[in-house]
Parts: structure tokens; sequence; C-alpha cells
């Protein structure tokens, strides 16, 4: 038998094909191992500073004293502010500002350039923000804790003073 005719049988194409198909599914199981590696590494450095992030200390009515807990097994002060923050801002810095929180702790917010700002209907630029503002804040943490903010709504409530915004 030739090399031309083993080349051309059958047997060898579905060699080919098996060999294609084992190496299409480790791709698979790599790129697999590669987005959950990625996602643990995240977590794990988002988890190194929660609390410091989103709490402030941790001393005074939440878990360490058992304040705050409802039949020993849930904490109700201790939940995690989801997706964003919001309260007065502090300072401004662009591309960053400092929020304060209900329970008083200081979140960095950073602006990009996709970041939505709104009054009412109004659309803002980020140096229309100020100090004094009332502000609530949609965006994701990165591992350091600060908040790359999509959309920020400025509250009306907080706007005297400001009349520019008003429409």
């Amino acid at each position: 038998m030739t090399i031309k005719q083993v080349l051309e049988s059958s047997a060898w194409k579905a060699v080919l094909w098996i060999a294609g198909a084992v190496v299409v599914l480790l791709i698979a199981f790599k790129a697999g191992e590669f987005v959950g590696y990625s996602k643990a590494g995240y977590s794990y450095r988002w988890g190194e500073n929660v609390y410091r992030t989103y709490m402030g200390p941790r001393f005074g009515g939440g878990m360490m004293n058992g304040g705050g807990m409802m039949g020993g097994f849930l904490p109700t002060q201790d939940f995690l502010a989801g997706h964003g923050v919001a309260g007065p801002v502090l300072r401004v810095a662009m591309p960053t500002f400092v929020v304060q929180d209900r329970d008083g702790a200081e979140k960095i917010v950073e602006v990009t350039s996709s970041t939505a700002i709104r009054y009412m209907h109004s659309s803002l630029s980020a140096g229309e923000l100020v100090a004094g503002m009332s502000v609530m804040v949609i965006g994701s943490p990165d591992a350091s804790g600060v908040i790359e903010a999509r959309l920020i709504r400025v509250l009306p409530s907080m706007m005297q003073g400001y009349p520019s915004f008003a429409q």
C-alpha cells in the first residue's frame, strides 16, 4: 500500500477527524480552566478587602460582638452593597470622586468615558460633579475596591444650590 492510498483511505480520514475533535476538546477545556482561574483570582483579591471596602471597620454592631443578629444565624447589618453606592459626594478629583455611604464608609468611584451621568432627564459631564451633591452610583468594583461607574444619577433632593442643572 502506497502513502497516497493510505492518505485517501477512509480509516485515515476517521483518524484525522478524531484527532481534530480531541484538539478542539482540549482547547475548550483549557479555555474553561483559564476563565475559572481568572474568576477565582478576582474573587480572592476582591474578598481580601471586602469589609474594609464596603463595610468600614467591623466593630460596633455586626458579627464581631453579636449585635445585628437574627436568632444568632443571619447578620442583619453586615450585608454588602451589591453594585454601587449612594450618598453625598465628599471630594472630587477626576477621574475619581469619593462618596460617603449610609454607614459612613467612604467609597472611591471612578468615572470612565463610558459612564453615563444623569440628573432628571439631562445628561451631565463629569466636570459638573461637585462635593455636596447626593448621587447614586451603579457600577462594578475592581480588585482594589474602586467602583467603576456605569451610571451616576444625581439626586434632586440635594440639588438646591445647583440651579444650572434644573430643566
